[in-house]
């Protein structure tokens, strides 16, 4: 996973995500505490009921009980009581006893049995809570049952923080299962891969990875096991570390498509004003339409919503292969989302694309299209000089210092030419990886692109009033393919922007929104 966050494994597993699965004991509660004096107590009891002085080490080497406490990824540590009585009593059989017998000696040492106390590692209330408050979905799923589990948790004042709580006898899935996690994920209604599941053993890691979540084990960070080392995203010694290193807070407005979680936000205008959705281009979150611009728009009457289209920024990663099309019914859900029922749509770039397609399957929400410095998938116009598509596609670095870097050396290809300015480009830049960038997230947007049908006998059809607007000074999509865009649309309207390249400079912004403006108060003809 890449995502804007320096670097830091934590952050960067947290970035995104739309919630968080905790295992219960060893994450949440200290393991040996509340399990070593009740799993101590049925093997000491069970071996006197049964008169057989060689049950405590035949018992401790099967659960995994040692003097120190349980084994990591020990039957006790990661069984469920049901499981485990049934692994000792097999045991005991194997060994010769009566099997009635031994069913019996080990429920009444069960019933017997005494837990520890329930002891929290470090403050699990503020930490969950303020996960909470960011935005994240919580739930827990755990070897445990439920009336323990409800126990401990209002004993700590935890039950309206999680939800689902799923447990080993719920009726469900149980863990390794990974439906366990799957199930919440259709519950949440997001990807697997936008859940972080946090756990203290191996069987949480292949819970994790068999379901296609992320994964944080909760383990002592001067000791980490090498199967942590190895296969974990991020390492933990306390759950806060959650909260201390996750990015900005992941809270919405969110609108969902299926699978897809589409961050939004608005720029309200004045009461009445035109509602203008401005979709982004390739790998670009919803602060690449700076906020000097949005409010330009408002200055003269719109009101603006921008969003993070689906592997960029707040918004969900992407599991499954998408296209233009999926991406367009992502915009239709953050109209629904906002409440509009249409607006000018408004593209840049790849974002154009995306509104083109909008205008096309959903014609009825689209008040007016502008597509800025696009093109219609049509690869006889548009071309670019290799070297250029090359910067376009190379990986950034996954790091702000060498991310910043990478878009100051690469943006010159493309810039306005009269207006290159580095520290805009840098400042511009910073906002933007601050907010989330994901540079494999972009290698699947421009896939998407790749995969999306040409759009030229589609926008045939389209009625919708457009502008098509391009820069003379595009290096990265040549302006023919501004012009062959307008001659698609039945009713069009084509600028030509002298100086502008493929980017959106501050000094262009006054030029490109009279434009809009202008052209959303002219009567069609």
């Amino acid at each position: 996973m890449n995502v804007s966050t320096g670097g830091d494994p934590i952050a960067l597993v947290m970035a995104g995500a739309a919630g968080v699965v905790f295992d219960k004991d060893g994450t949440l509660f200290d393991l040996d505490a509340r399990w070593y004096p009740f799993f101590s107590g049925i093997i000491d009891d069970v071996a006197e009921r049964m008169g057989d002085e060689s049950l405590p080490v035949v018992l401790t080497k099967l659960l995994g009980v040692t003097e120190g406490g349980l084994v990591i990824d020990g039957l006790a540590a990661v069984g469920s009581v049901s499981e485990i009585g049934t692994r000792i009593i097999e045991e005991l059989v194997s060994l010769g006893h009566d099997s009635d017998l031994a069913r019996a000696t080990v429920g009444e040492a069960a019933a017997d049995a005494r837990f520890g106390p329930v002891a929290p590692i470090g403050d699990i209330a503020g930490t969950l809570r303020a996960l909470a408050d960011r935005g994240f979905r919580l739930g827990i799923a755990t070897s445990d049952g439920v009336v323990n589990t409800r126990d401990e948790l209002v004993a700590h004042d935890l039950v309206d923080v999680f939800d689902p709580v799923r447990c080993a006898d719920d009726g469900g899935p149980v863990k390794p299962d990974p439906a366990v996690l799957l199930q919440i994920a259709a519950e949440w209604n997001v990807a697997p891969a936008d859940i972080v599941f946090v756990g203290d053993s191996r069987q949480d890691l292949a819970t994790a990875q068999s379901a296609g979540t992320r994964f944080v084990a909760r383990c002592d960070p001067t000791a980490t096991p090498t199967w942590a080392a190895a296969a974990a995203d991020a390492v933990v010694g306390d759950i806060a570390e959650l909260v201390r290193n996750s990015p900005s807070p992941m809270s919405g407005p969110w609108a969902m498509n299926g699978g897809a979680r589409l961050w939004w936000q608005r720029t309200p205008g004045p009461i009445g004003g035109t509602r203008l959705l401005l979709i982004n281009g390739l790998g670009s979150p919803s602060v690449a339409y700076q906020q000097g611009f949005v409010d330009r728009f408002v200055e003269v009457g719109f009101d603006v919503v921008r969003f993070d289209n689906r592997d960029v920024g707040r918004s969900s990663r992407s599991v499954d292969e998408y296209d233009a099309s999926d991406m367009a019914a992502d915009a239709i859900a953050v109209l629904d989302s906002v409440g509009w029922d249409d607006a000018v749509v408004f593209g840049q770039s790849m974002g154009g694309m995306i509104a083109q397609q909008l205008a096309i399957e959903y014609p009825e929400r689209v008040t007016h299209l502008v597509s800025l410095m696009s093109s219609t998938g049509n690869g006889r116009v548009g071309g670019s000089d290799p070297a250029i598509r090359e910067a376009l596609l190379a990986v950034a670095p996954d790091d702000r210092a060498g991310w910043l870097d990478h878009r100051v050396e690469t943006e010159r290809f493309w810039a306005s030419p009269d207006l290159w300015d580095p520290a805009w480009v840098r400042a511009k830049g910073a906002e933007m990886f601050d907010h989330g960038v994901d540079p494999a997230g972009t290698q699947r947007q421009y896939a998407a692109v790749l995969r999306s049908p040409v759009r030229d006998d589609m926008l045939q059809t389209v009625q919708v009033p457009a502008l098509v607007m391009h820069g003379a000074a595009d290096t990265l999509i040549d302006p023919s393919a501004g012009r062959h865009t307008a001659d698609c649309l039945a009713n069009a309207r084509y600028v030509e922007i002298d100086g502008l390249g493929h980017d959106l400079p501050p000094g262009m912004w006054a030029r490109l929104v009279d434009e809009v403006a202008a052209f959303v108060t002219t009567p069609s003809p």
